[in-house]
């Protein structure tokens, strides 16, 4: 981080797991978890010279029975930030367009992990078309809070053992004819033929590995759906923004990401 350019700014994120929410509200610590929250982004910005922080964005998957306690702590933080002129800024998952957008002063639309990764059967749970269809219609989509919209640049491999998942592989060759056999019509399933560790894990003959990517196409058909529902201006975003990723496109696709 002490390397960064001069011009990058660093906006802060701090993963709100639903089980946390549960514990807050359980214990009435919504003051306190702001608090200490505010205090450890504030000191490791200044230990790392991160320099001038202007946004700190919370990130959680809260849903209708978890809603009020993650709006009354988006409350808290924000109380506590403004009182430095940060703004606070907060995650949007897709099914959470239906519902109320939480307190803070903007969004960022999370146009990935749109499927479900658990699902055997599933086509792409990183981003499918369809998927994305059931929520943006082609038609604009009232929300409570200025959005800037966030695309997927990755891959894994979704591990299954009878059809039961297992687990997520950061490998994303599986070429090896020794250990894998292609299954599917598209290619994109491997069947475990013999017995190997990956990445820490035992996988065992029967075994079978989905290998999802981020497709280019789907990316820009997702925007044109975006740019209908949400007209007017915006950033983009892209994740995982690093070399892995990004040598799985070319120059003219990033551009096209960025600025569509």
């Amino acid at each position: 981080v002490s390397g960064r350019p001069k011009e990058i700014e660093i906006v802060p994120t701090v993963f709100i797991t639903v089980k946390a929410l549960v514990y807050i509200r359980d214990n009435k610590l919504i003051t306190d978890s702001a608090w200490k929250i505010v205090r450890r982004i504030l000191n490791m910005s200044s230990y790392n010279s991160m320099g001038s922080v202007r946004e700190v964005q919370l990130d959680c998957d809260w849903t209708e029975s978890t809603q009020e306690t993650y709006f009354a702590l988006c409350r808290a933080v924000k109380d506590l930030l403004n009182k430095d002129n940060i703004i606070t800024s907060s995650t949007i998952r897709l099914h959470q367009l239906r519902l109320p957008a939480p307190p803070v002063e903007r969004g960022v639309l999370m146009l990935y992990n749109t499927g479900a990764m658990r699902d055997p059967s599933a086509n792409n749970s990183i981003l499918d078309i369809n998927d994305v269809k059931v929520y943006l219609k082609g038609t604009p989509v009232k929300y409570g809070l200025p959005l800037d919209f966030a695309y997927p640049t990755y891959s894994w491999g979704l591990w299954f053992r009878d059809h039961e998942f297992m687990g997520i592989l950061h490998t994303n060759d599986y070429s090896d004819v020794s250990r894998y056999t292609a299954s599917g019509e598209d290619g994109t399933s491997f069947l475990v033929h013999k017995e190997h560790i990956l990445e820490g894990h035992r996988l065992i003959p029967g075994d079978m590995i989905r290998l999802e990517t981020s497709d280019s196409k789907a990316i820009m058909e997702t925007a044109s759906l975006v740019t209908t529902a949400f007209p007017g201006t915006h950033s983009n975003i892209i994740y995982h923004l690093d070399s892995k990723n990004l040598k799985h496109y070319t120059q003219d696709e990033i551009k096209d990401i960025f600025g569509y």
